[in-house]
């Protein structure tokens, strides 16, 4: 996987967003960063999570490699350094 940076920016999907743009509209337009768009997931419900997908300008992770990140101390570093919780 690339060198990840949680404030870069990145698109998030819904499944099937690609076949219907117009779905969930709002989080389509509203701006992500990696962070943002990890906690997101994470505070979907746990049978949800496997519908959304984080884009970068070459690649994708799913929600098990968005929750993988999440465990490590680099993104708790971050969190904390956000004021955020999860």
């Amino acid at each position: 996987m690339m060198n990840v940076v949680f404030n870069m920016p990145v698109r998030m999907l819904r499944v099937g967003e690609d076949l219907n743009p117009s779905h969930d509209e709002g989080a389509r337009l509203q701006e992500w960063n990696l962070g943002r768009a990890i906690i997101h997931i994470l505070r979907q419900p746990d049978h949800d999570r496997h519908l959304f997908t984080i884009e970068f300008e070459y690649d994708r992770i799913d929600h098990l490699a968005a929750q993988r990140l999440a465990e490590g101390s680099l993104f708790k570093r971050w969190l904390a350094s956000h004021g955020e919780r999860l």
